[in-house]
């Protein structure tokens, strides 16, 4: 009787169990054309690899067909390298998003500007495209939606990857303002640890390819937000916008964030609102100054501040609302 492959898996009996691994697969491959299926390849152990890397090029004149599917992108945990295994012109099949009319049919909507938008939301990924159909309600804006099991999902399968979780809720919570100094500052990771989190979560495209490798999708990245405590993502808002006012970003992008900061205090925030008001005013856009205004209303100011808030955001009401605005006055 042959000795099993397992037995011989030692650095001294290797080659005799890739050989005979081989002549189990020559000798099936005799008896009728052979199909070898691996899914999740990126997944195997290294003498698993090995295998196949050993097979590649003894079975070129055998009826065999190898097919692998692998993750796009996965770093690669052995010695193994995917070439290797699939050789240098393999025939690869990249499953890349659906389109519009098939988002439109999982979705059960009419092709049209929704199914566009909820495709555009989701990277035409039919995984996302389920969870987001319960939560597209009439009115709803796909790109405002999200869903945090996906979130909890994400969060899990990035475990395996150094710092990759505290980048990924950096990265939600930065959205647009993703630069890479920020993300790291903000996640709390030294610069190289982000750096290599950073690349791999590109390589899985779950970050853009970008001077702001920002989350691929605005339904991921919702997903993230709605998985977070409501304290932790308002803290974490609020340090963002200190990041950015640090850094000299535009008024109007601190503020975005010390919008999102509502249940803490951040005092030197009122000045940012304000300015960031005032050009909302000026630009034709009073009800997102009214938004700033009101935010800085919930802040302690002193009588008189609060009194020159209140005439400023009714300057503002009053293109928009000019009963509330009298109001006010």
């Amino acid at each position: 009787p042959r000795p099993r492959a397992a037995e011989l898996c030692g650095p001294a009996g290797e080659s005799e169990a890739l050989e005979l691994f081989f002549g189990i697969v020559r000798e099936a491959a005799g008896r009728g054309p052979l199909f070898l299926g691996i899914d999740n390849v990126h997944l195997a152990d290294a003498w698993s690899m090995r295998c196949l890397a050993y097979l590649r090029n003894r079975v070129a004149g055998l009826p065999v067909l190898i097919i692998l599917t692998t993750l796009t992108g996965h770093p690669p945990h052995h010695e193994v390298a995917l070439l290797e295994m699939a050789g240098c012109t393999p025939a690869s099949i990249t499953l890349n998003g659906l389109g519009d009319a098939a988002a439109a049919e999982i979705l059960g909507l009419a092709p049209g500007e929704l199914a566009t938008a909820c495709r555009e939301a989701t990277g035409g990924n039919p995984y996302l495209l389920q969870a987001l159909r319960p939560r597209l309600l009439p009115g709803a804006d796909p790109h405002e939606l999200g869903s945090s099991l996906i979130g909890q999902v994400l969060h899990t399968r990035m475990q395996e990857f150094p710092h990759a979780p505290e980048i990924l809720h950096a990265a939600a919570i930065l959205g647009e303002d993703a630069a890479f100094d920020l993300l790291a500052q903000l996640a709390g990771v030294d610069e190289l640890d982000a750096l290599q989190a950073i690349d791999t979560m590109v390589r899985l495209h779950v970050l853009t390819n970008s001077n702001r490798p920002a989350l691929t999708y605005s339904f991921v990245r919702n997903s993230l937000l709605k998985d977070m405590p409501q304290t932790t993502r308002a803290v974490n808002h609020g340090r963002a916008a200190k990041l950015l006012s640090e850094t000299g970003a535009p008024v109007e992008r601190v503020a975005a964030h010390l919008l999102e900061a509502t249940s803490i205090r951040i005092p030197w925030g009122v000045d940012v609102l304000r300015l960031s008001a005032r050009d909302a005013v000026f630009s034709g856009r009073p009800e997102l100054a009214a938004r700033h205004l009101r935010r800085a209303l919930a802040e302690r100011l002193s009588s008189g501040r609060r009194v020159a808030v209140l005439l400023q955001l009714a300057h503002a009401e009053f293109q928009t609302d000019p009963p509330a605005a009298a109001k006010r006055v």
